[in-house]
């Protein structure tokens, strides 16, 4: 399954926001997140189903 370029972007907003939180940066220069995180969950489950079926067949 190869994730949806909506998907894809929501995951780069969270990555940026989540290095902007490990270097202390100000809570007023994040990026606003306009999307649920929530749905990350299912990118990341399907992206773990499609490893997991891989390794079966290896």
């Amino acid at each position: 399954m190869k994730p949806e370029a909506n998907s894809t972007k929501l995951l780069g907003v969270t990555r940026s926001r989540a290095k902007l939180i490990e270097f202390n940066v100000e809570e007023q220069y994040f990026n606003k997140i306009y999307r649920d995180p929530f749905n990350l969950l299912i990118l990341t489950l399907s992206i773990l189903g499609d490893v997991e079926t891989v390794n079966n067949y290896v």
